[in-house]
């Protein structure tokens, strides 16, 4: 049911949202020429800590030495280090000629010891998965500790004539500043990957929540008629009332379906809390024209009452604002998500119609692999983000578009599309292209789809001839 078609619009939505305020590790811009001679070395020392640090994890760190440490393994693995490691920015202090890291390395296996026995490490070490979180709090308690007080270490300090203790004290302080930033964009990363699959789960229960919300005004219908018997002047109508509505065989499929009633168990039995959302609902139900015809007909039918509601729900249900209002208040996602849904709930009253004894109601995903395609797709993305926005920029030479104009998320679209080209071989490329212009074309300029595609095809061309791709 949440199909991939879906699943890409929820991708891009995401990748959009967090690539904007995405901060990867970022090494602090280097203090101005004005500044003192204490600042000066204090941006030095942290450019070399930051260095050392990678050192301890067993990094080659010095150009043409190798590695000189083998570190104990969970301190070797940790994703902070990984994170800084891959960064272009801490790469150019490893070339940097002026780096003071060598003077060291003489300290590397006190230092090391001194970690490997320290309280913080042998804590961190409990943790079976530790997070970028874990890795930032230890990393920083060692910098507090062994780094500021370690005797052997300052002595390596005291060689650079600018030291200063109220520098070294600066430069761990900035070490601690990069490596929280770190830590802060990591964990916007996990909460858009959490965020990603919530939406999915959410659009899933949009769409057994239009099937649940049939039966409230079913029930709601049900319980005006039983009460207008009551009436102190009844009349004929009241007291012998047309149940053609609240008998509708679809309504009771839905019922007895283990589907939606699940998903009304787990919801307080549908929309029950918003009284008001569904008498407006029903009002408008009573005065359409669909309505009436169908209380006209005597011909009772499964697929009749199937029409109806397909009908009713088109025409006036989700045609609603007070639906709409309603949707925005009880999620972020539904508004958006409400055409998709809606076309697909169409699309199960039809096969329901077509086979009353099946299960039409759909499961959230096909497979397996439609489960895993969306957060395969978002990291796939993200991991490869700069490499694919090069193949973008590369092939926009030949146009008259200048990279820094294009539309962000026109750049999000196409990274998107250029992580499913490569990494599902099994899909055609032009359903890929396809579906991704389309994606602009609602979400993007106007302009937007035909620069996607033309891009694209360049892209594609590129890899197929690079061996990165081979489908046609």
């Amino acid at each position: 049911m949440v199909n991939r078609i879906l699943i890409r619009i929820k991708v891009v939505q995401m990748l959009y949202s967090y690539l904007l305020t995405r901060s990867d590790f970022q090494v602090l811009p280097p203090v101005p020429s004005t500044a003192t001679k204490e600042r000066k070395y204090a941006y030095s020392l942290y450019q070399d800590l930051l260095l050392l640090i990678l050192e301890l994890t067993g990094r080659d760190v010095q150009p043409g030495k190798g590695v000189t440490l083998k570190p104990d393994s969970k301190f070797a693995k940790m994703a902070l280090a990984r994170g800084m490691f891959e960064n272009s920015a801490v790469r150019r202090l490893m070339a940097n000629p002026e780096s003071h890291i060598s003077d060291f390395d003489e300290v590397l296996p006190h230092l090391s010891y001194l970690i490997s026995e320290s309280p913080v490490y042998k804590d961190y070490k409990k943790f079976r998965q530790p997070s970028v979180l874990d890795d930032v709090k230890m990393v920083n308690s060692l910098l507090q500790t062994i780094f500021l007080t370690d005797k052997e270490l300052l002595n390596c300090y005291r060689r650079n004539p600018e030291f200063t203790f109220t520098g070294l004290d600066r430069a761990v302080q900035m070490t601690v500043e990069s490596l929280n930033q770190f830590c802060a964009s990591t964990t916007a990363l996990t909460t858009a990957e959490k965020d990603l699959q919530t939406s999915l789960q959410k659009a899933y229960d949009l769409y057994l929540g239009m099937f649940a919300l049939v039966v409230n005004l079913t029930d709601l219908q049900r319980k005006v008629l039983e009460k207008s018997k009551s009436k102190y002047l009844a009349t004929a109508e009241d007291l012998n009332p047309n149940f053609k509505f609240v008998d509708n065989e679809l309504v009771q499929y839905l019922e007895k379906n283990p589907k939606v009633s699940e998903w009304m168990g787990d919801h307080a039995y549908g929309w029950h809390a918003d009284p008001l959302l569904l008498r407006r609902l029903l009002d408008d139900i009573l005065k359409s024209e669909t309505y009436a015809a169908y209380m006209a007909n005597n011909e009772r039918s499964f697929v009749e009452d199937c029409e109806f509601w397909r009908e009713i729900l088109k025409t006036t249900v989700f045609e609603s604002e007070a639906l709409e209002d309603e949707l925005e208040r009880e999620s972020v996602f539904w508004n958006d998500d409400l055409p998709t849904m809606s076309t697909f709930v169409l699309k199960t009253i039809r096969k329901i119609s077509q086979d009353p004894d099946g299960d039409a109601v759909l499961n959230q995903y096909k497979d397996t692999d439609d489960e895993r395609f969306g957060a395969d797709l978002f990291t796939k993305a993200v991991e490869n983000y700069d490499l694919y926005r090069s193949y973008i920029e590369d092939n926009m030479t030949s146009t008259n578009w200048e990279p820094e104009r294009v539309a962000f998320m026109d750049v999000v679209i196409m990274v998107a599309a250029i992580a499913e080209m490569i990494a599902y071989p099994q899909i055609p490329l032009p359903v890929t292209m396809n579906e991704f212009v389309e994606i602009a074309n609602y979400y993007s300029t106007a302009r937007s789809g035909h620069f996607i595609n033309g891009i694209l095809y360049s892209v594609a061309e590129h890899l197929r001839e690079q061996g990165i791709i081979s489908k046609q």
